[in-house]
Order: C-alpha cells, then structure tokens, then sequence
C-alpha cells in the first residue's frame, strides 16, 4: 500500500508522496546516509552535512591552487616565489622547497687527487636558493624542491659553473672535452651513458674521475644523521 503523506528527505528538505521515493532518492543522492536505516536525527544530519562540506571545501582548494601553475607542498601550501635565473630548469626562490628533499654525495678526483667542491654552490647571498645545491665543503648535494622529479649531474655541474665570475678554470677541469669516468656506489656507469644524464638519487657516492684514477673508488658515503 501506498503512503500518500508527504515524507521530507531528511538530508536536503524536499519532499516526497511516499517512502519508496524517498529511498530511492536517498539512495541515489545521498548514498552514503541512505545506507542508515534512520536519519531522524539532527545529529546525523550535522554529521553528514560537515562531511560534504569538507570535501567540498577540499575540492575548492586544490582546484583553486592547481590552476595557479601546481599544487606545492613546502613549509605549508606555498607556491616558491622565484629570485633569481633558472639555470637547466633548476629555480631559485626564495625559500628552501622540502617537498622533495633527499641528498646525494660527490667526488671529483683529477689524476687520483681529490678537488675541492666549494660551499655555497647554488645559494645566492640574501636572495635565492637553488633545488641543487651545497651548504658546506663536504661534497653533499643538497636536492630540495617543489616538485618530485629526476634531477642530475649535469645540472648540478651547470648551477656550480653559474657561480663563478671566471668560469674558464672549471670548463678547464670540469667543462672540457676530457670525457670522465663516473662511478655510482661504487658501479662503473657505462660509456653509452652521459655523465651529465646520471641521476642523483637519494644517498648516492658519485665519483667522477678524470685521468688516472684514485687508488681506490669509493662505493658509499657516511651521511650525517639526519640526511
């Protein structure tokens, strides 16, 4: 038998001439409460209603933020604010980026002696901070961006050459036509491979060897606690 009286929809006010309509309807608009056998309550109905509006609220925010160029994760929601030149797609802003956030080890060995990698590489004084770059003279690469992707050797090696007023000693021993050998923890990277395309990769000991070799490559790097 029919019920002719007119039922509200306890989610969204309408009203409806018998329950068989109501339920359908609950279960086609509101799935999620129509699964409860009573939603009498105001309580139900707070609950359901704060749900949808998180959600929906949600929904706003990511739309709102992919628009302006992608959604960033750093320090909270920020999109980086770029201060400098972007060097082989590497920025520099303002800020350092931890959404991706790992770190890598370099040597660099001419005739089996070791050179020195410079601090500083990739941060500009007062101004920006490069994705790749190093804070101390250890040989760490600091990887620190707004986005997760692959970064190499060659851009590190073209963000350190930035640096220098005279960059004609680096093309000399890191820029000249002098082909290194590359070794990652300790593997032979093939002679196919760039050197510049090697991949930094989280905890990788990169040595790059030009001429005579050390006589020993080093296969790993003690990272301080924390990296």
């Amino acid at each position: 038998m029919v019920d002719k009286e007119a039922i509200p929809c306890e989610v969204c006010g309408k009203f409806f001439d018998s329950k068989t309509v109501m339920k359908k309807h609950m279960d086609y608009y509101h799935n999620e409460a129509g699964n409860l056998e009573e939603i009498g309550s105001d309580k139900t109905r707070s609950q359901y209603a704060s749900k949808k509006l998180i959600i929906l609220a949600t929904i706003g925010i990511l739309f709102a933020l992919g628009a302006g160029g992608g959604v960033y994760f750093a320090m909270g929601l920020s999109s980086p604010s770029q201060a400098g030149p972007t060097i082989g797609g590497i920025q520099c802003n303002t800020m350092e980026q931890l959404l991706f956030h790992i770190h890598a080890h370099l040597d660099i060995f001419v005739n089996g002696h070791l050179i020195y990698v410079p601090p500083q590489i990739g941060i500009v004084d007062d101004k920006c901070i490069y994705w790749l770059h190093t804070h101390d003279s250890t040989g760490i690469i600091h990887i620190e961006s707004p986005l997760k992707r692959d970064f190499t050797l060659g851009q590190f090696f073209d963000v350190w050459k930035s640096k220098l007023n005279n960059s004609s000693s680096f093309n000399e021993i890191l820029g000249g036509k002098v082909v290194p050998i590359v070794y990652v923890n300790g593997n032979k990277v093939p002679s196919t491979v760039n050197y510049k395309d090697v991949k930094l990769n989280a905890h990788d000991e990169i040595a790059v060897i030009y001429g005579t070799p050390p006589k020993s490559i080093p296969s790993k790097y003690s990272f301080p606690e924390g990296l």
